[in-house]
């Protein structure tokens, strides 16, 4: 992606995306208008109907930004509708970013469509060949949004190199990491937390 490159992503969406793609990447971000009575799901139809608007205007698409579960609405993204915007982003060359920092925020994990990772729906060949970038976070899902620790799983070369370029000089300290690393590989604890969690966001879903 260079400079000035449309990053696509559907509307409403949070407000820091504004900031996190703006002020350091330099790229645009660009709501895709979506609609109430399909409960604001984009579809590929509306990605066509900007993108025809967008190179019109003589601009060039980058990347679909897509959080899963999403970010305000809060609908889960069902494995079709994954896999048909990745089909739509691959066809065109363009990186396909899914923001799963909400992955385990989930109150219901019987109702469909059941949260799938992106991780999970392609293998690392496929994520590299297909420009798919996954990125997850403690902030949410463990309410660590202080520790400042995420994840970028991608298979792009040139992306690697710019990150650990960038976390030279904001890299996690040894006792962050060996802390969530043993918070983590205790896994009868971390299964108990995530239910705890799913518990409480059941009641306070039933509140509202």
């Amino acid at each position: 992606m260079d400079e000035g490159d449309v990053v696509l992503t559907p509307a409403p969406y949070y407000s820091g995306f504004d900031c996190d793609t703006g002020f350091r990447s330099k790229v645009n971000l660009v709501g895709v208008p979506t609609t109430c009575e399909n409960g604001f799901r984009l579809t590929v139809e509306d990605l066509d109907a900007v993108e025809s608007q967008l190179l019109a205007e003589g601009k060039s698409i980058g990347a679909l930004l897509m959080t899963n579960p999403n970010n305000p609405v809060g609908y889960v993204l069902s494995e079709e509708e994954i896999r048909a915007f990745v089909d739509w982003t691959s066809s065109r060359g363009i990186h396909y970013i899914s923001d799963e920092v909400y992955a385990n925020c989930i109150h219901d994990r019987e109702s469909e469509p059941r949260f799938r990772s992106v991780g999970e729906l392609y293998s690392n060949e496929e994520m590299t060949s297909k420009m798919i970038h996954l990125v997850w976070g403690f902030s949410k899902d463990f309410g660590l949004s202080g520790q400042r620790v995420g994840v970028l799983f991608t298979g792009t070369a040139s992306l690697l190199s710019a990150m650990s370029a960038l976390l030279y000089f904001s890299g996690v300290s040894a006792q962050t990491q060996q802390t969530l690393s043993n918070m983590l590989n205790d896994e009868s604890w971390t299964d108990m937390f995530l239910l705890e969690s799913e518990r409480y966001l059941a009641q306070s879903f039933a509140m509202i």
